[in-house]
């Protein structure tokens, strides 16, 4: 009966975790003058994909969030572009759905959040080179391409922190 209310218990906080991060997310979305306090982490992370497209040699300039090719291709870098919606939600399993240590919880936060920083820059330089090469299909890329890699990056995160937090339980099987 204790390991069913254990087990309960954990996948209820896991629930919770998930639930104020989807409730985040959806303020974030429906409340502009929220999104406005983000401008600095649009602008790093315009500043850091303005880098890493750079160094693949394609041309590009950059003012404040707007990234602009020579032959006309721009795209601003809102808060959707950055990092923030996938860190929230792999941050709030972290801190609230899983019971790891403290430790573990920092360990997890730090390279999660950037290995999905890094993520997100592959994504925006993907899509500009996408938007400078074939304009045509940037929209189709940036509705469906652009999300699924994140979704897909951002779930692998969660289950592996997920995984990690069973195999440190006590008295959980071997892999």
């Amino acid at each position: 009966m204790a390991k069913l209310s254990r087990v309960w218990s954990s996948r209820m906080r896991l629930v919770l975790a998930l639930s104020i991060a989807l409730a985040i997310a959806i303020l974030l979305d429906n409340l502009p003058a929220f999104q406005a306090v983000f401008l600095p982490l649009q602008q790093v992370t315009a500043m850091l994909a303005f880098v890493a497209i750079k160094t693949t040699g394609l041309p590009i300039a950059i003012d404040d969030v707007l990234l602009t090719h020579p032959h006309g291709f721009r795209v601003a870098i809102s808060y959707g572009c950055t990092p923030l919606i996938p860190a929230i939600f792999v941050g709030s399993i972290l801190t609230l759905g899983l019971s790891l240590t403290s430790r573990a919880r920092l360990v997890g936060l730090s390279s999660s959040i950037v290995l999905l920083t890094l993520l997100n820059l592959f994504r925006v330089a993907a899509l500009y080179y996408i938007g400078v090469v074939s304009p045509q299909a940037f929209a189709l890329a940036h509705e469906w391409l652009g999300p699924s890699i994140i979704v897909l990056g951002t779930a692998l995160l969660a289950c592996y922190w997920i995984s990690a937090s069973i195999r440190a339980q006590p008295g959980a099987p071997a892999p």
